[in-house]
Parts: structure tokens; C-alpha cells; sequence
């Protein structure tokens, strides 16, 4: 009976929106985390491997459980061994890698489970990998199952789990597992081009992204598509590779730099953005090819001097000027635009204004 409880414990951890812009471990934190005993690196909330993970530092939290797991296997139990897995496993479900989770938590399946258990543990991992697979049969089939199982102190265990998945069945496991709540996915409608860990991650990022910022006015339109080798473009549908989906802040840029092209390229400022144009052919007279750091048109890279202007004060807004200029200082894409934003934002910012293209943000659809 204790370790049933124990185990139903572990199952729930805090999930908390990422902060992976922060997420370094040094190595003697490493090994003392790694040397501690099981209670408190996995069994208590808030320390462990779960201080990483509560701040969406999945990656290392992965570290931290597949090194523990090696370091102790000898001495840890079977039921321990098998949560060290299966919350790695979570960890690589949180980040989009849902290969690598499929591949943990087919391991921690009990070949053995006793018929009078009060957990029903293998349903919970079967309609887990359902979820994952999008197989709604076999999802249903493990929600019934568990549904008329046995309780532990009142309550199904796992059962709101399973029903979450159900009730969002097309969301991505970390939206899903936290109960549905998303802004994004309340008000943008994201698709995939394949379906990979690669879109998947950057469909967890937006959204994680949207929740942590609340970007919905910057939704000049609210349909996203993810291709993971697509070259970034606004129009007709506003679509995002998956190059940067590692660096965070760059992903967030990126989302508000095709956004704002919706914002200028829209038919009720199409006279305005034109205006802009023209001033900014007498402000700079010459500008660079594309593999100079323009873009792929002369008029493209005009009018990107008012895309990327916006773009770093609303961004500048969002994560500090200091990062902001960091992210257009090292951007490999614009570089000539970007250099003239952050030498000339005043020259610029008066030219938009004087071309009636005064910032708005997106209003409520």
C-alpha cells in the first residue's frame, strides 16, 4: 500500500510555463543532486530533478533522472526504477520528443501487475502512449477501464489525467497533462506540416510562449502552420520553421516579426506602408543585395526597416532591451536592416509616424 501511494504521488508535479533561457546547471550542482538519497531527489516537490522541470528546464531534468538512474540502479527498487523512467519519459514528452517518451514508458509497463492493484498503472501507460499516437480508441478504452477500476482514497487514480487527454485530445502532451488551459490554443489554430518532434516542439513553444506573454494582441491573424525547413514567411499563411526552436527569445522574435508584416501589409494601411517606402528610398538611397543583408527585393528590404523596427521595440518590451538588441545583433537574417533599426530608430520610428503607420495592437476577433 505505501508505495501505491508513493507513486500516485509522484505522478503529479507542478507545470510551470519554461524559462529555458536560464537553464544551466553547474557541474558540482549536478553531482550533488545526482548523489542525493531517492526520497528527496524524487519523491519531494520542489527539489530534485522537479526544481528543474518546475521551471521548464527539461532537458536537464532529463540529465538529471537518466544520471541518477545509471548512478543507482544497483540499490533502487523496481518500482523506483521504473518512475526515474517514466519521468524522463514525461520530460521528453513536455519538450515534443515523443519517440524518445513512447520508448520510456513502454519500459515501465508491468508484465506482472496483480489484478487486485488499486492503481491501474499499465491502463494509465497504455492510454498515455494512445494519447501520443493520437489513437482515440484505445484512449477511450483505457479512460473506461480505469473508470471502472478500483479507487484509492476516494479518487481514480489518474483517471483527470486520461480525462484530459480526452478533452483535448489534438493538443500537445504538456497542454494537455496541465488540464487544456492554453491561451493559444483557445485562440490561435496551429498546424503541422508533418507532425514531428521538431513541429511539435515549436507547437509547444508557441504556446508556452503565449501563455507566458499573453501575445494574443499581436494575433493579426490567428492561423500559425509549422514546417520544420520552410523558409519564415507571412502570407498567405503565416508559417514558422523549426530552426531556432531552441533559443526561445529568437522563436519569439520570429513570431512577432511575421505578425507585425500582417500589421503593415494589411489592405487598410497598404497606401500607408507604401509611403513609408518611398521615405525610406531617400533615408537610404543604397542598400545591400540580399547576401549583403537585405532582403529578397529592394522594396522588401524597405519595407522591412518598418517589420523589424516594430519588431524590436515590441519585443524589447517583452524580454528587456538588453536581450533584444542582443537577438538582433547576432540574427543572421536582415543583418543590414537590422544594424540601420538599432543605429537609426528615431529616423525610422518618425518616418512611420509620419506615414500614419502609428503602432495598433491586434483587437479582439
Amino acid at each position: 500500500m505505501r508505495i501505491l501511494i508513493v507513486v500516485l504521488t509522484l505522478l503529479i508535479f507542478q507545470f510551470n510555463a519554461f524559462s529555458q533561457t536560464a537553464c544551466k546547471i553547474s557541474k558540482p550542482e549536478k553531482e550533488s543532486l545526482v548523489k542525493s538519497d531517492y526520497k528527496e531527489f524524487d519523491q519531494t516537490m520542489s527539489k530534485g530533478w522537479r526544481t528543474w522541470a518546475d521551471q521548464g528546464c527539461y532537458e536537464i531534468a532529463i540529465e538529471l533522472l537518466d544520471e541518477y538512474y545509471k548512478a543507482h540502479e544497483s540499490n533502487l527498487l523496481d518500482w523506483q526504477k521504473n518512475i526515474i523512467i517514466w519521468h524522463s519519459g514525461q520530460m521528453s514528452a513536455f519538450l515534443g520528443n515523443y519517440k524518445k517518451a513512447k520508448e520510456n514508458f513502454k519500459k515501465c509497463i508491468n508484465p506482472n501487475e496483480p489484478k487486485d492493484i488499486e492503481i491501474l498503472w499499465n491502463d494509465y501507460v497504455y492510454a498515455t502512449i494512445a494519447f501520443l499516437d493520437k489513437d482515440l480508441a484505445e484512449l477511450k478504452k483505457r479512460r473506461d477501464i480505469i473508470a471502472a477500476g478500483p479507487s484509492m482514497e476516494g479518487k481514480k487514480a489518474n483517471l483527470n489525467i486520461v480525462e484530459n487527454f480526452l478533452k483535448c485530445p489534438n493538443e500537445t502532451y504538456s497542454i494537455a497533462y496541465s488540464g487544456c488551459n492554453s491561451t493559444a490554443s483557445q485562440k490561435l489554430t496551429i498546424s503541422l506540416q508533418s507532425n514531428n518532434d521538431a513541429e511539435r516542439k515549436a507547437k509547444q513553444l508557441i504556446e508556452e510562449l503565449v501563455t507566458k506573454y499573453d501575445l494574443s494582441r499581436f494575433y493579426f491573424t490567428d492561423k500559425i502552420h509549422i514546417q520544420s525547413f520552410a523558409i519564415p514567411h507571412s502570407h498567405p499563411l503565416l508559417t514558422l520553421n523549426t530552426r531556432t526552436i531552441n533559443e526561445p527569445d529568437r522563436y519569439l522574435s520570429l513570431f512577432l516579426h511575421e505578425q507585425i508584416h500582417w500589421f503593415l501589409e494589411s489592405a487598410q494601411r497598404n497606401d500607408k506602408t507604401k509611403i513609408f517606402i518611398e521615405k525610406m528610398k531617400k533615408k537610404f538611397p543604397k542598400i545591400p543585395s540580399q547576401k549583403e543583408g537585405g532582403a529578397r527585393t529592394d522594396e522588401s528590404t524597405y519595407l522591412h526597416l518598418g517589420v523589424c523596427f516594430y519588431e524590436f521595440e515590441e519585443l524589447s518590451k517583452l524580454i528587456g532591451h538588453d536581450k533584444a538588441t542582443q537577438i538582433f545583433q547576432t540574427d543572421k537574417i536582415y543583418t543590414w536592416v537590422r544594424e540601420q533599426v538599432l543605429a537609426n530608430r528615431e529616423s525610422i520610428q518618425i518616418a512611420l509616424k509620419d506615414s500614419g503607420l502609428t503602432w495598433e495592437y491586434a483587437k479582439p476577433k
